[in-house]
């Protein structure tokens, strides 16, 4: 192998491996997203089915929101 080959091919080990790592972290992240949607529909189904738990939950949000805002 000569020199340039050499480097080429370490060059090319070292962008798969760092493709690799990408594709790993955002596969993670895709699936935290695909959890959390999820979860989300969940919780908005419930507070459609349920109108007093929706007034409760309006209630603590906007008093979160005032306490942040002091």
């Amino acid at each position: 192998m000569n020199e340039d080959t050499t480097f080429e091919t370490l060059l090319q080990q070292k962008l798969a491996s760092k493709l690799a790592e990408k594709e790993h972290e955002l596969a993670f992240l895709e699936v935290n997203n695909f959890l959390l949607a999820t979860e989300l529909e969940a919780l908005k189904a419930v507070l459609a089915y349920d109108s007093s738990l929706k007034e409760l939950f309006e209630e603590v949000q906007t008093k979160m929101k005032e306490g942040k805002q002091q």
